[in-house]
């Protein structure tokens, strides 16, 4: 009997240890998947500023006055048929588990999370 109750025990004592050294995992894995969106994120700000400057500079009115005489090019104002709006595009955005296709025996007991991003109005 005592037997029995020692290997019950010990059984709980290393399905809770391999399931603590799990999570430890899965915090890991999404703590890379941060770092790696960080990353994503820092690189695309820095090419938005860089476009940002470029579209700043192409719209300069002296410039843009500049290259239309040297073409000679004549504008006029649009009619309302000719004015078309621009729809907005709907994104998802998944948990990496899903994004990379692994699964794992323990995923049921992982939250899962998945967000939607809203329309803005324009």
């Amino acid at each position: 009997m005592k037997i029995i109750k020692f290997y019950i025990t010990i059984a709980i004592m290393v399905i809770t240890a391999l399931l603590y050294v799990h999570q430890h995992i899965e915090i890991l894995k999404v703590n890379y998947v941060l770092d790696r969106n960080e990353k994503e994120v820092a690189q695309l700000l820095d090419q938005n500023r860089a476009l940002v400057y470029n579209i700043e500079k192409l719209e300069d009115p002296y410039l843009l006055e500049a290259k239309l005489k040297s073409n000679n090019v004549v504008l006029a104002m649009p009619a309302k048929c000719q004015i078309i709006g621009s729809g907005v595009v709907k994104k998802e955005v998944k948990v990496a588990s899903q994004v990379e296709g692994r699964k794992s025996f323990f995923d049921f007991l992982i939250p899962k999370a998945l967000a939607k991003e809203k329309p803005t109005r324009q």
